[in-house]
């Protein structure tokens, strides 16, 4: 295809997917006045249509008859169509309907406290006081909102009366839903809130001016005002309501232009001048408070306002209409929210007050009728207009994939302009909501500008704001000019001015939504359009009946139903929605792709003449109505015969279109046509509708087809029979489709059903065509009985008395099933459902649901049955399993999960079995009475609490009473007991019961008490037993029946009986033989295994087939027990797939997975599923050409064996299919049966690449004996592997090499093999691979060497086999390897300036080295010496290493040495033998030792100084004074020194006063009158009270360091410190030299609780030195005993609040009671110290404003006192300096004083954050640090109140730049080069470093210093740029070493020659000496030195001019 071939196609599929649309479509049936829905109707575009120019003309008449009757089709396309026209009458209960939806009523906003009641009013109407309502809402008062005169349908007029109610229920639903269920009103509904629709609301602006308002000139406004062909207006004469926040009426761009009530303004204040409802209401209404002025308080409404008519005196913007009024209507609060009642009265004031047009900039997606009641009364005379709202936001009308699709109410109304909104780049605004389907439902019409709209706000601002509240002033105003030029509104009504706004522009705005894929032309606002231009038609079909009453043909029926041969009529409406069409003719043809469908017959004109149509008006060909104002037939009918041959299920589809001209323009002579046609589908039906009740015993035969559209009844007493072969559909057309769907297709009997079908003939059970989503619904009711027998059903949802041979499949993901709930009709969207109380041999397929609270379930007993692929939920409150399923025997559950479509997604999800088979319960027992020995036997009373089996109700019905007294007497026989058989004649053993009856409910209980005992009836011998089986006479026959069985004793009052019961009572008597211990008794085991009861009769022989080899257990189907671990269930002889009884359990969820679960047993399990169980596949296993089983197969041909668990039809091949995913049928096998069950199939593998893991997939295989039963799709439950085969095969070997890694490989070949891929890793990491080879590598190649890779660096490598359909094998072997290494290690070292002679020198450096260094040796000797020494250097960390050099081995003199590193196969040097390091060891003083006693503070000491190069002047300086020093000798010196204060000494050595040397800590000094000590006490130990515990000292000095060791707590330093460390209770401190004088070294927390030990310090060390003195005393920590306490009962303080100046000092004046407290005196204080200082002598000092609370505590009871400081005002602000200057990004730090100077008050700056950026503000405010950002003059401003000072800053653009002395520069390897960069015309005031980049760090490396390295061969360019600067200077770095060779005039090295070479030639001309290498590279002309000829050269040879240099 060529490409404008494929251009012309993309453009065509676009239009068909733009096209694409829905109209209604209905079918009438003329005698029995039904409408019936017949299909879809649907439409192949957007309904767009060209829009003809207005003319002047009245819409009054363009209307017919059927203006005169309602308009009954309202689903005009959606549920969610427009609603309310005009012209209609409002469908109060629709809107009752709509708002009873659960998320409407969660998506709208109502106001508390009220609700609005809609009702007619007579004279006979009572009081709404007096209404059942109005009591049960708790009304308290009620409102007048709007009273009108109403016309009904038969013109009566009464009055409408909308009020709003008050009452304090919260509940304001419940009062709706209960007021509108009475038939007194005509509608209830809540006061809504409705929001503004501005998008953003930026700070106002200052400046003003018209340059910011964009949308003047786009609407072209200029050549509008005063044109006298626009009729030379600006809305002059018109008022423009603005239903808003209120308006800023003294604004002075608006105050000239609002609207004034001159009734008002000479009126009386305070008086209804007017009398129009509202009290001196001169410029509008305020209806949040009606005594107050609509005056704007949020700025919304008058920035509205601006828009439309600010004036045109040169102060700000200028008005869209700036000749217009604004009327104020505020009915917005100052949140920005309306309420429904305002907007109603709101709408209702303007009209009657004179507007011409109303705008509405809110929304809400609440539908009240209260305001569509005012729009539509309005709408006669005042345009509307609303803003469409900024959620982005589709219509309602959007498909479900819009989660947030919605109609914004007002907008959304078709006879309310609604304004969506676009920007200044004509592109559509992000914020906006739009409209998914424009014309059909006509919710937003317009698109205006809505983005930075620039306009009023209140006090004289301005701001541009943006959203659908801007872009609907912008038509308000201009339908205001066109109403100034249009003043008559009997000709130019509100209709016709929106037709002119809306259609006459032919400009679009296009929004393209990605979600669907689809572009929207919307119509664009233009002024000069709407004045100029006449609106075209713009026609939809809206409107299709079908009729087929008796009254058309003989041969019709009348049914609603289309068949064969019967005449049809077809009604169609249309509806125009702009300008005027007139010679309307419809037209239809049923033609498709040019060809006439050979079944239909036009019996009339395929034309039909219809009258005019105006804007928004209808009309049809001649709609007939009855009384009811439904429509039944058609006047002028497009009638059409259906041939009798039509074939059953037939759909014919028409296409409808129109021809029209232009009514508005007599010049126009286009003939308008739909784009498309309005296509519409009939569906053609054979068969008899089954509705109603069937009266008499009916057959229904095969030779007809049944239809059951509506409920059918089979009463009691009817027999319905259905043959074999017959076929029923369920669901077809809605008799009712244009006024709702509201039937029910379901057969409900009460009498008997009985399905006969046969193998060969089942009957068939389905949904009609477009129905196939909804169910089958047969269900049996009180007594009736429906049986099935071979039937097909779809969709079931059935309840029936039995089944077999049913094949349920459920065809969709979701089921929907409707019913009526409280007169409602309702859909539930489920799963496929099955009761029955018996269902055998039957296939259930598909059941699923997206729901999981209505899931797909089936009931009943299953026998036989195969649940195939099913995800079938559970209810727990059932007593079965997958649902209520009592029993399953001998079931196949295959592969029960299901995919489900969650609509985000698709999810695989697994059935639930809950409660399988039957369970039993361990009883509760306990004895409840003594033991009684008589006759020879004891007697116990028991309480069981439940019993054994499962209908269990103690005390209560229950079915199994009788199972379990039995088994209670078993169990009593197994613990040698009996059921208690008393002789009641004997007068001891009848005591008995009157004795327990004692112990259970107490001596003298007015209460009776039943026992079970050891007799019952026998029902089958009429005779009552003992429990040993013998008959008795003990009890009276008389009170025992069959309902009665179980013997029970009763006492009452003493008195005695015994009588059947049919429940078992949870008291039994029991008898012991009298041997009997009573431990025995007391402890009887009634384990279920010691009962005998277990047994396993309602889930066995099943299989449970889940796809084990899937690892997500999530995924296999799981039998769960309920949370009761007092139950076990039987769950034996079951096959599960596997014998792994570790997998068995990992398919229950029971007692062994959560011990609050029952228990579950499974064993013994089948090995294998039964022959009995429902048909299976029992294995697969593969086998080779030996015959051996192999689970992998390669190159060959296999036997697929699949095996049965029964015997099969070998008539009938299964499908066997295999493949690595979903659906498992990439390949079919074919085979044949080798035995009944066995199938064989042969499975040949071509291909020889690794497939990986293959699943088979089997179906369709048939029982030998019931070829109903079929096996199901098993698939995914068995694999295999698929590989490449050969002994070579995906063998990978490696081999590094320098500079490469080689590899090969052995592979088989095969016909379709392409070639290999190779992988490569750095890390080996799955998902790290990467492909290296750019082409595939032929199958020829086997060998690959990557040369891309660095020395000594491992790789990874794996290969792949690539097939001619280019799919690619597994991965071979990994195999790793790395290339040789040829780079030496990195030597980094700064070589030392000097040595002092007889100390020794350390020597550094730093070594790396690619893959690892081996050793560093250094090598030195002095100068003069023939041999260098050497010696090891230690690694010390990461790179670094270090040596050291003896003193001794040094002199005065220089010293040589050079380093030398290895990584064991290259070294590398940092000098060398010739040339190495030297430096000079020279003569200089030094210490090497300190010898001095420890001194003591006070008195002299002497000590020594030992080292080397002594002279006389030297001197010793301890702290940081000289001392008395002697010199002794070169060596020695010694010194005289008096210490001042204690710790660990420095000494060191000067030389004319310079610091020669220092020996760190040379001796300690201590002080025996230091003392470290507390003093503090806590006292009361039982007091939880903590407290700060102080260390003190009497040390004065310079403290340098404190060490604190202590026990349990933790110290903490009160005195500033420079570091801080602690571990194991020793806390360190390091001080700078502070001189202190005695006082507290710190603190730590002591809580006296009882349990806490007395804190313990065991040391403490002041520089250093511990001290001697340390007198801290654990007893002054003391306590005393509880009874000496006496708490604190009170603290009062005598002021609670204080209010003080800076500087202001108080004491708080407390009183602490009672007096002798313990803690009296110990009172403490908490405040904030930032506000407050407290001082020794306890008062508190103001030293900064603010407030805070002061808690005063003693004994933990506290009191408070507020304290207040007032802030010392800024008066005067100055500068420091007057101006400041910079470079962008400069650091200015500007400093200001403030007056007067004890004010601390925070000084606050404002600035242009464009042009600075605040970095730091201190002191408060008066220091402030900015960036300089943006070149430009600009002003930061001080301020402080009225206090002002701006400071200007001029900010200079940044034009330093770096520059190099030279441009490029030759280097070897291992070379370094220092770059000469240079900064110019740097003007920062901030050090700017420069910062160093390489393009090719693998050829050259920089560092910070701009030091070059050279790495490697080949081209770098440096660049250096300053800091903050995007400025680059450049340098090329050239490097290579002779000893690789390139080729001649490859200067870059790159492996080509071009023109980049030779520019680097010329280059090179300018460098004096260029590396020899380069120099051989760039002289292509061999003269020796490079020129600009060589340069020339290289060029043309590049270019192709020349082909050799020489």
């Amino acid at each position: 295809m060529k490409n404008w071939q494929k251009k012309v196609l993309a453009v065509v599929l676009a239009v068909a997917l733009i096209v694409t649309g829905f109209a209604t479509s209905t079918f009438m049936d003329g005698n029995s006045n039904k409408v019936v829905k017949e299909t879809t109707v649907s439409k192949t575009n957007d309904n767009k249509s060209d829009v003809a120019k207005a003319d002047i003309v009245s819409t009054k008449d363009t209307k017919t008859e059927k203006s005169k009757e309602p308009n009954v089709s309202e689903n005009k396309n959606n549920l969610d169509n427009k609603i309310g026209d005009p012209d209609k009458k409002i469908d109060y209960q629709k809107i009752i309907r709509e708002t009873k939806d659960e998320d409407y009523r969660k998506a709208v906003k109502v106001k508390k406290g009220g609700f609005v009641v809609i009702r007619k009013e007579d004279k006979n109407t009572k009081p709404i006081e007096e209404e059942q309502w109005y009591k049960d809402a708790k009304a308290t008062d009620s409102e007048v909102i709007m009273e009108n005169t109403i016309k009904d349908n038969d013109g009566k007029e009464y009055n409408q009366v909308s009020y709003k109610i008050t009452t304090d229920e919260k509940d304001i639903w419940s009062i709706i839903d209960n007021t509108n269920s009475q038939n007194t009103v005509e509608i209830a509904e809540p006061v809504y809130k409705y929001f503004t629709s501005e998008e953003s609301v930026p700070s106002a602006e200052d400046n003003k001016g018209m340059d910011k308002q964009w949308y003047l000139k786009d609407q072209k406004l200029e050549s509008v005002w005063g044109n006298e062909d626009y009729g030379n207006t600006a809305g002059e004469g018109t008022v423009v309501a603005v239903i808003d926040t209120g308006v800023d009426y003294n604004h002075e761009d608006l105050q000239d232009n609002i609207w004034t009530n001159s009734a008002e303004v000479s009126g009386t204040t305070g008086a209804d001048d007017d009398n129009n409802g509202y009290v001196d209401d001169v410029h509008g209404i305020n209806l949040i408070d009606p005594n107050e002025t609509p005056m704007d308080d949020h700025g919304h409404g008058t920035h509205v306002a601006g828009i439309i008519a600010m004036e045109n005196n040169n102060v700000g913007g200028v008005g869209i209409a700036y000749k217009s009024k604004i009327m104020p209507i505020k009915a917005g609060g100052s949140d920005g929210t309306f309420n429904s009642t305002d907007i109603a009265k709101g709408i209702e004031y303007a009209y009657k007050n004179g507007a011409d047009v109303i705008n509405m900039s809110f929304g809400s997606s609440a539908h009240s009728a209260l305001i569509e009641n005012a729009l539509q009364d309005a709408f006669g005379s005042c345009v509307l207009v609303a803003a469409a709202g900024n959620e982005s936001a589709p219509t309602a009308d959007a498909p479900p994939m819009f989660s947030n699709k919605v109609n914004m109410y007002p907008a959304a109304y078709s006879y309310v302009i609604g304004v969506m909104a676009y920007d200044e780049n004509n592109k559509f605004a992000s914020f906006s909501n739009w409209d998914y389907a424009p014309n059909a439902n006509a919710e937003y019409e317009v698109v205006a500008p809505g983005v930075s709209v620039y306009s009023t706000l209140p006090n004289g601002r301005y701001a541009s704001w943006n959203g659908t509240s801007m872009a609907a002033p912008m038509v308000s105003a201009e339908a205001a000019i066109l109403r100034s030029s249009l003043k008559d509104k009997d000709t130019y009504s509100s209709r016709y001015i929106m037709g002119q706004l809306v259609g006459a522009t032919e400009d679009t705005i296009t929004y393209c939504n990605e979600d669907v894929k689809k572009t929207y032309n919307y119509k664009k606002l233009s002024l000069t359009a709407s004045l100029t231009n006449k609106p075209k038609p713009n026609i939809t079909v809206d409107e299709i009946y079908a009729f087929d009453s008796e009254d058309i043909s003989k041969a019709n029926n009348g049914d609603g139903i289309i068949q064969p041969g019967e005449t049809i009529d077809l009604a169609i409406g249309l509806r125009n929605q702009w300008g005027a069409a007139k010679d309307v003719t419809i037209t239809v043809n049923a033609t498709t792709n040019g060809i006439d469908n050979q079944y239909v017959e036009f019996v009339s004109d395929k034309e039909v003449g219809i009258d005019d149509i105006g804007s928004f008006g209808t009309q049809n060909n001649g709609f007939k109505y009855n009384e009811s104002k439904t429509v039944v037939g058609v006047e002028h009918p497009i009638r059409i015969k259906i041939k009798e041959n039509a074939p059953n299920d037939l759909n014919i589809q028409f296409n409808i279109n129109y021809k029209a001209k232009n009514g508005l323009d007599e010049n126009d002579t286009t003939v308008y046509r739909q784009s498309y046609d309005t296509t519409y589908t009939i569906h053609i039906v054979k068969g008899t509708v089954l509705s109603g009740k069937i009266t008499e015993d009916t057959t229904l035969t095969a030779d007809n087809y049944y239809i059951i559209k509506n409920s059918l009844l089979i009463p009691k007493g009817v027999t319905v029979n259905v043959e074999p072969g017959t076929k029923i559909q369920f669901w077809a057309s809605d008799q009712y489709s244009a006024y709702g769907d509201n039937y029910i297709a379901c057969i409900s009997v009460k009498g008997n059903m009985h399905f006969n079908g046969t193998e060969s003939q089942p009957i068939d059970l389905f949904p009609g065509k477009d129905f196939e989503q909804y169910c089958v619904n047969v269900k049996k009711s009180d007594s009736g009985t429906v049986d099935m027998n071979y039937v097909n059903i779809t969709n079931p949802t059935i309840d029936i008395s039995s089944g077999s041979h049913l094949n349920c499949v459920q065809n969709m993901d979701l089921v929907y099933d409707r019913y009526f709930y409280n007169g409602n009709l309702c859909i539930d969207t489920k799963g496929a459902r099955i009761d029955a109380e018996y269902l055998g041999k039957s296939k259930i397929s598909n059941f699923r649901s997206k729901s999981f609270d209505m899931g797909a379930m089936v009931f009943g007993n299953m026998d036989t049955v195969l649940f195939d692929n099913c995800y079938l939920t559970s209810n727990f409150y059932g007593d079965g399993f997958i649902g209520n399923v009592k029993s399953s025997i001998n079931c196949t559950y295959l592969v029960n999960e299901a995919t489900v479509d969650l609509d985000y997604g698709t999810s695989r999800y697994a059935s639930k079995l809950v409660n399988p088979g039957e369970y039993f319960r361990t009883p509760d027992c306990s004895v409840v009475s003594n033991i009684y020995n008589v006759n020879g036997k004891k007697y116990v009373a028991y309480k069981f609490d439940n019993y054994f089996y499962r209908e269990n109700y103690v005390d209560g019905y229950d079915t199994k009473a009788f199972d379990n007294y039995l088994t209670l007497e078993k169990v009593l026989e197994k613990n040698n007991a009996n059921l208690a058989m008393l002789n009641l004649n004997d007068t001891d053993e009848k005591n008995i019961l009157n004795k327990v009856f004692n112990d259970i409910l107490g001596e003298g209980s007015s209460k009776d008490l039943e026992l079970a005992g050891g007799y019952y009836y026998d029902e089958d011998n009429d005779k009552i037993l003992d429990v040993k089986g013998e008959e008795t006479s003990n009890v009276e026959r008389y009170s025992f029946s069959k309902d009665s069985k179980i013997g029970t004793y009763r006492i009452y009052n003493s008195a005695v009986t015994c009588y059947g019961n049919r429940n078992l009572r949870k008291y039994v008597l029991v008898e012991f033989p009298e041997e009997a211990k009573d431990s025995v008794i007391n402890n009887p085991n009634i384990s279920l295994e010691n009962t005998g009861v277990l047994k396993n009769a309602a889930f066995k022989g099943n299989a449970i087939l889940n796809r084990l080899i899937c690892t997500d257990t999530s995924e296999w189907m799981k039998i769960i027990t309920p949370s009761n671990s007092n139950l076990t269930y039987m769950a034996t002889d079951n096959y599960w797939g596997t014998t792994d009884e570790n997998l068995i359990q990992k398919q229950l969820v029971d007692f062994d997975t959560n011990v609050q679960y029952g228990d579950i047993i499974t064993s013994p399990y089948l090995n294998e599923p039964s022959e009995e169980t429902y048909p299976c596949v029992s294995d697969i296993y593969i086998t080779d050409k030996n015959g051996d089983k192999v689970d992998t197969v390669g190159n060959g041909t296999y036997d697929v064996h699949v095996l049965f668990n029964r015997d099969m039809d070998k008539n009938t091949d299964p499908m066997v299919s295999y493949g690595p995913d979903d659906p498992y049928t990439d390949y079919t096998l074919k085979g044949q049966w080798n035995s009944s069950r066995e199938w064989v199939g042969k499975m040949p593998i071509k291909v020889l690449i690794n497939q990986g893991h293959q699943y088979f997939r089997v179906k369709d295989a048939v029982a030998a004996d019931d070829h109903w039963l079929t096996t199901g799709t098993d698939w995914g439950r068995f694999e295999f592997d698929v590989t490449a085969s050969g002994a070579e095969a995906l063998t990978l070997q490696s081999e590094g090499r320098v500079g490469s890694i080689y590899l090969n490989w052995t592979q088989d070949e095969y016909d379709t093999m392409a070639g290999f891929n190779i992988y490569r890793s750095e890390t080996g990491e799955e998902g790290s691979f990467k492909k290296i080879n750019s082409s595939i590598l032929s199958s020829e190649e086997k060998e690959y060497e990557d040369k891309k890779v660095e020395a000594g660096k491992k790789y990874y490598y794996y290969f792949t086999v690539v097939d001619t359909a280019m799919s690619e094998s597994r991965p071979s072997n990994i195999t790793t390897n790395a290339s040789v290494d040829d780079k030496p290690p990195v030597i980094r070292h700064t070589p030392l300036k000097s040595i002092i002679n007889g100390v020794g020198a350390t020597i550094t450096a730093t070594v790396k080295d690619n893959i690892g260094v081996q050793g560093v040796t250094l090598f030195y000797r002095m100068e003069g010496e023939e041999n260098y020494k050497s010696v090891a250097m230690n690694n010390t960390t990461g790179i670094n290493y270090t040596a050291h050099i003896d003193a001794e081995d040094m002199n005065v003199g220089n010293l040589q040495y050079y380093i030398e590193a290895t990584d064991g196969t290259n070294y590398a040097y940092s000098g060398s033998i010739g040339e190495p390091n030297i430096v000079p060891v020279e003569s200089k003083a030094y210490i090497s030792a300190v010898r001095a006693e420890s001194g003591i503070v006070g008195k002299s000491m002497t000590g020594t100084v030992k080292g080397i190069n002594f002279n006389e002047n030297d001197k010793v300086v301890i702290d940081d004074k000289e001392v008395d020093t002697e010199y002794i000798s070169a060596k020695e010196l010694k010194f005289t020194y008096k210490p001042e204060y204690m710790g660990k000494k420095d000494v060191q050595l000067t030389e004319n006063q310079v610091v020669v040397s220092s020996y760190k800590e040379a001796f300690d000094v201590t002080d025996p009158n230091v003392r470290v000590y507390n003093d503090e006490d806590i006292v009361v130990k039982e007091l939880n009270i903590e407290k700060y515990i102080y260390l003190k000292t009497n040390f004065s000095g310079k403290l340098k360091s404190l060490e604190v060791k202590m026990s349990d707590k933790s110290f903490i330093s009160s005195i500033s410190n420079i570091s801080s460390s602690s571990t194991g209770g020793v806390y360190k401190y390091k001080f700078d030299n502070q001189t202190i004088n005695g006082g507290k070294l710190g603190y730590f927390y002591y809580y006296n609780a009882t349990t806490e030990s007395k804190p313990e310090i065991t040391s403490v060390k002041i520089n250093g030195v511990e001290v001697e003195n340390l007198d801290y005393d654990q007893d002054r920590i003391s306590f005393i005993e509880q009874s000496e306490y006496v708490p604190v009962k009170s603290i009062k303080a005598k002021n609670s609040s204080v209010t003080l100046d800076i500087g202001d000092s108080f004491t708080p004046e407390v009183t602490v009671s009672p007096a002798n407290a313990t803690y009296h005196d110990y009172v403490e204080y908490s405040y904030d110290s930032s506000i407050l200082k407290q001082n020794e002598d306890g008062s508190f000092t103001a030293i900064q404003s603010g407030g805070t609370k002061m808690c005063i505590n003693s004994d933990g009871v506290s009191e408070y006192v507020y304290v207040t400081v007032n802030e010392i005002p800024v008066k005067e602000i100055t500068s420091e300096s007057k101006k400041y200057s910079g470079t962008v990004g400069n650091i200015v730090t500007i400093k200001v004083n403030a007056k007067p100077l004890d004010s601390i008050a925070t000084i606050n700056w404002s600035y242009n954050d464009e042009a600075v950026r605040l970095i730091e503000s201190t002191d408060n405010g008066r220091t402030c640090v900015f960036e300089l950002t943006k070149p430009c003059s600009t002003t930061v401003t001080a301020y402080y109140n009225n206090a002002k000072c701006e400071i200007p800053i001029e900010i200079f653009k940044d034009e330093a730049y770096v520059e190099f002395g030279q441009d490029i520069v030759t280097m070897y390897a291992d070379e370094t080069y220092t770059a000469d960069a240079q900064i110019r015309n740097e003007t920062s005031n901030q050090k700017r470093n420069i910062q160093w980049t390489s393009s090719n760090t693998a050829v050259a490396e920089v560092n910070s210093d701009g030091i070059i390295i050279a790495k490697g061969n080949g081209y770098a360019v440096i660049s250096a740029s300053l800091e903050k600067s995007s400025q680059k200077a450049s340098i090329i770095v050239l490097v290579n070493s002779s000893a690789t060779s390139y080729e001649l005039g490859d200067v870059n090295m790159d492996g080509k020659v071009t023109a980049v070479d030779a520019m680097l030639a010329l280059k090179l001309a300018l460098l004096d000496n260029p590396t020899d290498a380069i120099l051989g590279l760039a002289d292509v002309n061999g003269d020796g030195k490079i020129t600009a000829v060589d340069a020339m050269r290289i060029l043309q040879y590049a270019t192709g001019e020349i082909t050799q240099f020489k």
